[in-house]
This record gives structure tokens, C-alpha cells and sequence, in this order.
């Protein structure tokens, strides 16, 4: 008996909106070698997306519970279809294609005075990923309004985190 190497490529998948139609998306057509996100017919059957075949074209049903995540791409290692036999390591690229936003608020008192937080400092931050602005500003009010009152200063995308210099580990981001 003798010992076979099976090597196992990985290969990207871009999202691409495929054409679906029907009442309980009974025609959808995929595109090979992409992925979608999931009509709201199979999201309701947890089922997040569709992936299509770069050989074959059949799509297969991904649930969240699949592959891990790594930097918005999910990685589903050791995939195969079942029609064709196709065998790749996946990456379903732009998955998670939410940003990350800041919200400025104030702490502020039954006067309506803002209250100092234990730096001294006015205006606190919190970040959260969200898909909009107003999502991410409806997060937070959801959130927060049970832990006392506020009042929001802005909300905005972050756009970068800067380090200094001399903290060669980064560890010390400012954003």
C-alpha cells in the first residue's frame, strides 16, 4: 500500500449578487466560482449564503456555523462539492462587510450637566461594527438607554489607528 498526497488548494470567491427570483426564490442562478448572500427565504431556514462551484456550477448552502473567520474572510478548509467532487480551501471573500464606528457621547447628570468620566474627560468613546451610520447610532441607543442617561456627541467610521513610533509592538493605537 502505498501513501498518496492529496494537496489542497485554496481559492477565492468574490461576493457577487446573483439573479433570484420567485416568491420563495425558487430560480436562482449562480455564478461560478462566486458566492452570494443568502435570499431572505433560506436566512429565515438558517442558511447565511450560497456558494457556486468553479467547476461545476451547483451552488451549496453555507450556514453561519461554517469555516472561521479571518479579517472578513470566511475560510471554509477542506470544502468539496458534492456534485462534481471539486476539493478547495475556500475563501469567501468581503463576508463580513460591516465597519467599525466610534460613538462620542456624554455621561450627563440629572441637571444635564456632563459628567467627567475617571481621566477627567468630558466626551467617552465606544466603537461597534455596524453596516451604516444609523445602525450603528441605533446600536448603541439600544444599548445605553437602559444604563443612564446621555447624550451622543457624533457618531463616525473610524478610518485608521495610529501608533506611536517607539511602541514597536503596537499596542498602543490611538483612533
Amino acid at each position: 500500500m502505498t501513501d498518496t498526497a492529496i494537496i489542497v488548494r485554496s481559492e477565492d470567491f468574490p461576493l457577487e449578487p446573483w439573479k433570484v427570483e420567485g416568491e420563495n426564490s425558487e430560480k436562482i442562478w449562480p455564478i461560478p466560482g462566486s458566492w452570494t448572500l443568502a435570499p431572505d427565504f433560506f436566512l429565515r431556514r438558517g442558511i447565511r449564503a450560497l456558494l457556486c462551484c468553479k467547476n461545476c456550477g451547483k451552488a451549496a448552502l453555507i450556514t453561519n456555523a461554517m469555516g472561521s473567520m479571518v479579517n472578513g474572510v470566511l475560510e471554509l478548509n477542506a470544502f468539496q462539492c458534492r456534485q462534481c467532487g471539486h476539493l478547495c480551501h475556500a475563501r469567501l471573500q468581503s463576508w463580513d462587510t460591516r465597519k467599525l464606528f466610534c460613538i462620542a457621547y456624554e455621561a450627563v447628570g440629572e441637571d444635564g450637566a456632563a459628567i467627567p468620566n475617571s481621566d477627567g474627560e468630558l466626551v467617552r468613546k465606544e466603537y461597534t461594527h455596524a453596516i451604516s451610520r444609523q445602525e450603528a447610532f441605533t446600536c448603541f441607543v439600544e444599548v445605553r438607554k437602559t444604563l443612564g442617561r446621555f447624550r451622543i456627541v457624533d457618531v463616525g467610521e473610524v478610518i485608521g489607528f495610529f501608533g506611536k513610533e517607539t511602541d514597536k509592538n503596537q499596542t498602543d493605537l490611538t483612533v
